[in-house]
C-alpha cells in the first residue's frame, strides 16, 4: 500500500506523486529533483 507523502510546498505536486510512488519522503524526492535540475518551483 502506499504511504501518503505531504506536499510541503505549493508547486510541489509532482514531488510529492513520484515520491508516493517510489516510496520516498517528500524531501528525499525533492533532493533528488534538485541534483536533477529541478525544483519543483514553476
Amino acid at each position: 500500500m502506499t504511504k501518503p507523502v505531504i506536499q510541503l510546498e505549493s508547486t510541489g505536486c509532482g514531488i510529492a506523486s513520484v515520491a508516493a510512488l517510489v516510496g520516498v519522503s517528500y524531501t528525499a524526492a525533492q533532493q533528488v529533483a534538485t541534483i536533477a535540475g529541478h525544483s519543483g518551483h514553476g
